[in-house]
């Protein structure tokens, strides 16, 4: 028979619900992101209201549980298992992380469609998005411009 402590019991001592109190180290293997690049998507999540409608875990945690999924493909199972959450928990947490992250990442094709954009200006956004995400550059950096033009990957989501 196997014996399980209580959920509430453990999540005391889940580290990945803290992730202020992660490693370097650990925190780049999980999120892909350093120190400072974590932080600054959770300061871009800071004011969309997520935390309000998912009390279940802190922002860094959530943005943590959506960068791990993202970076190391962990099922809803392991998810759960590595933030003490039941596995709907995580499904919850991660696609509403993913919509929100469209939501904010998405103006730029709009500032790309218009009339009055000069060629200049054009350079400038695909630069932008070509640095959005880490995982998304290392990507674009090891695909290269089949005609030798300079030219670059640019993924939209």
């Amino acid at each position: 028979m196997f014996f399980r402590w209580p959920l509430s019991a453990t999540q005391q001592f889940c580290n990945n619900r803290t992730p202020w109190k992660l490693s370097k180290q650990r925190l780049r293997h999980l999120s892909g992101l350093t120190v400072v690049q974590f932080w600054n998507k959770v300061q871009r999540f800071q004011n969309t209201g997520l935390f309000d409608k998912l009390q279940i875990l802190n922002l860094p945690a959530q943005v943590l549980l959506y960068r791990s999924r993202m970076r190391r493909n962990f099922g809803y199972d392991d998810l759960g298992a590595l933030f003490n959450l039941r596995k709907p928990e995580a499904y919850n947490i991660f696609w509403n992380m993913s919509f929100l992250d469209f939501e904010l990442d998405k103006n730029w094709p709009k500032r790309l469609a218009l009339d009055n954009l000069k060629e200049g200006d054009m350079n400038k956004l695909f630069e932008e998005a070509r640095k959005q995400d880490p995982l998304f550059q290392e990507l674009a950096n090891n695909v290269k411009d089949p005609l030798g033009k300079g030219k670059y990957l640019v993924f939209s989501l």
